[in-house]
Order: structure tokens, then C-alpha cells, then sequence
């Protein structure tokens, strides 16, 4: 079966969102089918007419555009600096269609499929919500549905209207599967009582998909990897205080940063197999990443995971709960030092992935079928 996928790619600097895509294709090829990204460029709509609906229609959000605007350049300038090879790991691991569909061009001449998938990924994060992201275009004869997708955590937007407009959308789909407990329960509200918390798709392929990746190992000294997302105001730990508990420890430490994190520390800007060898060699992980907490688990590192404030971290809590890790969450500095000292039940964590892998491939072939 083809099956085209619509999910966020174009990133040069956040690790997750490739892998989870490379995992998704992966995962789908395992089964028999033959995915493929549908490149879409939301960039290419019009821009007047965008503005005009985000901002015009609701100034309370162009103080933060602005702001917004400024980190987005400033992260454009360091990743041409710093460049870090995600168009080459696109082109040698992904497949996807050679044109890059604006919404106009997607509705009026889509890629032909057989079944539609949107996710995994905060796809349905946008507080407009955006119709591409929930498959309104194809055939009516295609089969939808959603992989472990997710509304973002902290959208305080999420109330009736929003849940008005997304209804009518999610009635189309075969089956709808999300990623964490507050998107059941905004689909819940939609009337998707069926709806399924879905494993997101890294945890679900074998670990040599990744092994066959990876760059070489980054050296024999230990060292503690810090990776952190976003600016440093937004998490609840300050990194003076991960640095001087990466001192007191004896390792080094390994910072990697993406998506505006800025800040006096220096940092490495690694390939995505490099970023996967310095998570599966390191003694300890930092990180306020949901796929940093992933990786972590997959290659069974000692981690913490720093909350965001403001945020209900619901895609992190969701995933700590289902494997008993919500102690690795860490609010406060002697909580990073508690999840350092924690012992892990590896083989209970793997032994609930499997379960997790065979439950979803089930749930998949009753849907969309088994080539």
C-alpha cells in the first residue's frame, strides 16, 4: 500500500523531528507498505492573507510574533554557521516527493496514496487549525489516519471553538491515534471516542535501524550530554546549575543546543548519526527534549528531563508514566542528582516496548491491512 505522510521536516536543527519521521518510514516499511514524506510547504501560502488571520484578527499575539521573528532569524544565521547535515540525512534516508506542495497546490492536485498519515509530531499544535495537518485533500476513496500525533502542550487555545473546527476533520479519519493523555482527551471532546494512545514511532523499531546510523563513538572519556531546546527562560532549571552538577560529578560535559538556546556555554552542533552516538555513549543525559528522553531510553542512559515552565509537559509525563520513570523527572536540582543514583529496570522498560510494538502492528493491520 503507498501511503503518503504529512508531518513537519524541514528543520536544520531539531534532531526529533527527523528521526521520528525516519522511524515512521521505517516502522511502515517493516509492515509491507511503501511510505513517502509529502514535502509540505506551509512557507509557500499566501502571506498576506496568513498574517491576516494570525495577527489582524488577534493582536494579542503580535508581541510574541515579534519576538518570535527575531529568534527564528537568529537560529537561521547560527545554523548556516553551524551546519549540521539534516537536508543530507533527508535525501539519503527519507522518501519523498520531488515537488514541495504550498495548501493550494496539495488540495488541488495531491499526490496519489492509498492511505494518508498525519504525525507523529506536534501537528496539530497551530491555533488555527490547519487542514493539511488533518488530511483534508486526496481521494475519498484513501484511507486517513493519525500515528501518534499531538496538540503541543501548553495551548491554552484548546477550548470550544478550536474544538468546533477540528471536529468535522477527525470524523473523516479511519482510526485516530495520538501521542499523550491531553490529546484523548481534546479528541474525546471532538466526539473520537475511539481514539487510541499510540506509542510515538521511534520507541518502535529495533535499535539497529538507528545502530546503522550511527558515527563514530565520540571517545572513551566519560561525559555528561546536555541536550536542551528553546530558550533557557522556559525550563525550570538554569544551566549554571547543569553545569556545576556536571562539574561536581567528574565527567565532562557535551552541549548540544537547538531551536533558539543561546547562551555563554559552548556547544557542539552534531550531524543526526553524531547526535545519536553521543546519546548512546554517554554516562548521563540533561535534557528538556521529548526525544532526548526517547533516545535515552532506547539506548538505556541514565537521563533527567528538565519540565518547561508554563507548560504541562503532557507528552513527557505520558511517556515516563507507561515505563514507572517519573522519578527521572527533575523540577529542582537535587531531583537531577536522585535520577543520576536511580537504578533501571532495562529489561522491564524493553519488555513494555515490545508489548507496545505488537499491540500497535495489530491495531495497524486491522486498519490500513498488511502487504
Amino acid at each position: 500500500m503507498k501511503i503518503g505522510i504529512i508531518t513537519f521536516w524541514s528543520s536544520k536543527d531539531n534532531y526529533g523531528q527527523l528521526l521520528q519521521l525516519f522511524a515512521l518510514q521505517t516502522f511502515l516499511k517493516e509492515l509491507g507498505h511503501e511510505p513517502f514524506l509529502i514535502r509540505y510547504g506551509f512557507w509557500k501560502d499566501d502571506l498576506i492573507s496568513k498574517l491576516f488571520k494570525e495577527y489582524f484578527l488577534l493582536p494579542w499575539r503580535i508581541p510574541r510574533a515579534i519576538k518570535n521573528k527575531i529568534t527564528e532569524r537568529k537560529v537561521y544565521k547560527s545554523n548556516i554557521v553551524h551546519e549540521r547535515k539534516f537536508a543530507d540525512f533527508l535525501s539519503e534516508n527519507i522518501l519523498y516527493t520531488e515537488q514541495v506542495y504550498s495548501t493550494k497546490e496539495l488540495i488541488q492536485n495531491p499526490p496519489a496514496a492509498d492511505c494518508y498519515i498525519t504525525g507523529s509530531d506536534q501537528v496539530w499544535g497551530a491555533l488555527n487549525p490547519n487542514p493539511i495537518f488533518f488530511l483534508q485533500f486526496g481521494s475519498k476513496e484513501s484511507k486517513r489516519f493519525s500515528f501518534a500525533a499531538s496538540f503541543g502542550d501548553g495551548n491554552s487555545f484548546l477550548k470550544d471553538r478550536y474544538i468546533y473546527k477540528i471536529t468535522s476533520y477527525l470524523k473523516g479519519f479511519d482510526m485516530v491515534t495520538v501521542r499523550d493523555y491531553k490529546a484523548l482527551e481534546i479528541c474525546k471532546k471532538a466526539g473520537i471516542n475511539g481514539c487510541v494512545l499510540f506509542p510515538d514511532p521511534t520507541l518502535l523499531i529495533d535499535m539497529s535501524n538507528y545502530n546503522s546510523l550511527l558515527s563514530s563513538n565520540p571517545g572513551t572519556d566519560k561525559y555528561c550530554l546536555v541536550y536542551m531546546l528553546e530558550e533557557e527562560q522556559k525550563t525550570k532549571i538554569d544551566m549554571d546549575d547543569i553545569a556545576a552538577f556536571v562539574k561536581s560529578i567528574g565527567i565532562k560535559m557535551i552541549y548540544v543546543a537547538s531551536q533558539g538556546r543561546f547562551d555563554k556555554y559552548i556547544k557542539q552542533y552534531p550531524t543526526i548519526p553524531q547526535f545519536l552516538s553521543y546519546v548512546k555513549n554517554a554516562d548521563f543525559v540533561i535534557t528538556n527534549s521529548f526525544h532526548g528522553t526517547v533516545f535515552s531510553i532506547m539506548y538505556h542512559r541514565k537521563f533527567a528531563v528538565i519540565p518547561k515552565k508554563g507548560g504541562n509537559n503532557t507528552r513527557v509525563d505520558t511517556l515516563l508514566s507507561q515505563y514507572g520513570l517519573q522519578k527521572h523527572i527533575a523540577k529542582k536540582l537535587p531531583m537531577i542528582i536522585a535520577a543520576y543514583n536511580d537504578i533501571v529496570d532495562w529489561n522491564l522498560v524493553d519488555d513494555i516496548n515490545q508489548k507496545k510494538k505488537k499491540e500497535t502492528v495489530a491495531l495497524l493491520k486491522k486498519v490500513i491491512g498488511e502487504e
